[in-house]
């Protein structure tokens, strides 16, 4: 079975551990830390953008099938996640400093 992509549509998903790619804000300076949570909050309020207005952001949206367009959406939800969740890492980093 092949799908418009020209994959299999029986494939299976890949599972990526996102561990793997957790960034060591212990090695970012107080600087670096407030740098980084400005660009994640920038990053989370532009991926709400795009799930509220996608067409803004791919220009043939109305075009494309149904599991396209849930696909970009959910695609973009998971890029939230993992932002929130960097953003987590960073806050936590430069409260840990200022609690030392």
């Amino acid at each position: 079975n092949i799908d418009p992509h020209g994959m299999r549509s029986d494939h299976k998903r890949m599972k990526i551990n996102l561990q793997l790619f957790a960034i060591d804000y212990s090695k970012y300076s107080d600087k670096g830390l407030r740098t980084s949570i400005r660009s994640h909050l920038r990053q989370i309020e532009e991926h709400r953008r795009k799930i509220a207005d996608p067409e803004v952001y791919v220009t043939d949206y109305h075009l494309r099938s149904e599991q396209y367009q849930a696909g970009i959406i959910r695609h973009w939800k998971m890029e939230i996640v993992n932002f929130e969740k960097q953003l987590e890492m960073a806050r936590d980093e430069l409260k840990r400093r200022e609690q030392t």
